[in-house]
């Protein structure tokens, strides 16, 4: 095949395969992998092709040849221009089932796993109005919005359609008035003073970190606990435990618990919930790195039972699973927002003597490529 990309149209017509994990939708013209947002698998559209590199194309469809008949009518306006959302042209249980597939897909290839046991994903209470939280960016003119994917400045909207009516009726408010421009983004939440998940109630200041679904949450945590299979008897670790999502009902069910959490606003949130609902000295909570709080010697020289790992997007780094591994607790759970660095650290943990129960995917982020899922690990 030729390199001269400039022999190539400007113009093609593609018969889309497959979407990626991000939302783009996949197509092959003269062996060049192209690109393209807003289509789906099975349909053929004509395409202009917008940025071309030697081993991929990008473009975008000006024309639809065939379309899927499961293809919904978005629900936003501003769908495929703001970026927020990258699924709100497939109906909603067409959704769930690429969600689940891209999460067995991550496992196989990245993880190296043959059959990994990967669940139904579970679908959200809500599928619009359900984010806690959202950031918008401040344009030149001083009014908020979002910026669109691979592009500069901001787009003004009016309405976000998967924000909570609270979000909304901030924005607004924003909208009124010009913000002096400095480039800067506006964290706007709903009140949690205190939010309530599982009949927990919970104190989240504005610089901690929060579950961005709460009915979801809900439903993840009474899942999550489920799988830790807690004794009376048990000795629990909670790593990245934040405010103490998951913290508050363990200390419930076993003997002892332990939450480990770097940031410093999130583990003063954590001890003020802990002391809300619990009593004793049953539980406490760590401010530390997790891999160096592994490392301590009162961590490391007692026996753990069960340990609920929540890390953030990057997941784990190889010191900490070291260190965790060396617990060689009987039941792991991993709740993971990256169905690609959870695979990475799933082969890591199994090559240790961990073997992967299931896989339960959750729909935390409806309309968009986002999956969060709770893994399941006993030790051999």
């Amino acid at each position: 095949m030729s390199t001269d990309l400039s022999n190539h149209p400007d113009y093609i017509t593609l018969d889309i395969t497959d979407l990626t994990p991000s939302g783009d939708a996949i197509g092959r013209h003269d062996g060049i992998v192209v690109f393209v947002p807003l289509v789906l698998p099975g349909e053929r559209v004509e395409v202009e092709i917008i940025h071309r590199r030697k081993s991929f194309w990008r473009g975008r469809a000006i024309r639809w040849l065939s379309r899927r008949e499961d293809r919904a009518e978005p629900p936003c306006a501003y769908f495929g221009s703001c970026g927020g959302c990258q699924l709100q042209h497939l109906k909603y249980e067409t959704q769930l089932h690429m969600k689940t597939r891209f999460v067995r897909e991550q496992l196989v290839h990245i993880g190296k796993f043959a059959d990994p046991v990967v669940l139904d994903c579970v679908p959200a209470p809500a599928t619009l109005g359900y984010r806690n939280r959202v950031q918008f960016s401040i344009g030149k003119d001083g009014k908020p919005g979002y910026h669109p994917p691979r592009q500069h400045g901001v787009m003004e909207i009016d309405k976000c359609a998967i924000a909570e009516p609270f979000i909304n009726e901030q924005l607004t408010l924003l909208r009124s008035g010009r913000i002096s421009y400095t480039g800067q983004q506006v964290d706007v939440r709903v009140p949690m003073n205190p939010v309530t998940v599982g009949g927990y109630q919970y104190y989240v200041s504005p610089e901690s970190f929060f579950q961005v679904n709460t009915e979801q949450a809900a439903n993840m945590v009474r899942h999550t606990l489920q799988q830790l299979e807690l004794k009376q008897t048990d000795h629990a670790l909670d790593l990245y435990c934040g405010v103490g999502l998951f913290t508050l009902p363990m200390a419930d069910q076993a003997e002892y618990v332990v939450g480990i959490e770097f940031g410093e606003s999130s583990t003063s949130d954590a001890r003020r919930n802990l002391k809300t609902h619990i009593e004793d000295e049953r539980a406490r909570i760590i401010t530390a790195d997790v891999g160096k709080a592994l490392a301590r010697s009162d961590i490391a020289s007692q026996s753990w039972q069960a340990v609920l790992l929540d890390p953030p997007r990057a997941g784990v780094n190889h010191e900490t699973l070291r260190q965790l591994i060396a617990l060689r607790a009987a039941r792991l759970v991993y709740v993971s927002c990256d169905p690609a660095t959870l695979a990475r650290d799933a082969k890591v943990l199994c090559d240790a003597g961990y073997k992967m129960i299931q896989i339960q995917p959750f729909d935390m982020f409806a309309q968009t490529n986002h999956v969060e899922s709770v893994v399941t690990f006993h030790l051999n």
